[in-house]
């Protein structure tokens, strides 16, 4: 479980890194939304229901944005 978990870190900083670097390999952002499907988690809210989260999700949307917006600053 240990390497499972080296090797989807690994993925996400390459990926990340890949973005900052402002060169996107298709392949790459695509693993992003099959990454998030995979890597749903449950947390307790405070009123001590059971609700499903997807951290990833949260991190793949604000990445889509700070990407969209570079790309937009790029193109002015």
């Amino acid at each position: 479980m240990l390497e499972e978990v080296q090797g989807v870190v690994f993925t996400v900083f390459e990926s990340l890194f890949s973005h900052i670097n402002g060169t996107e390999m298709e392949s790459k952002s695509t693993n992003w939304s099959l990454l998030s499907k995979l890597m749903s988690s449950k947390r307790i809210t405070h009123e001590g229901e059971a609700t499903k989260t997807n951290e990833l999700e949260k991190v793949d949307a604000v990445l889509s944005t700070l990407i969209g917006n570079k790309t937009r600053k790029m193109v002015k």
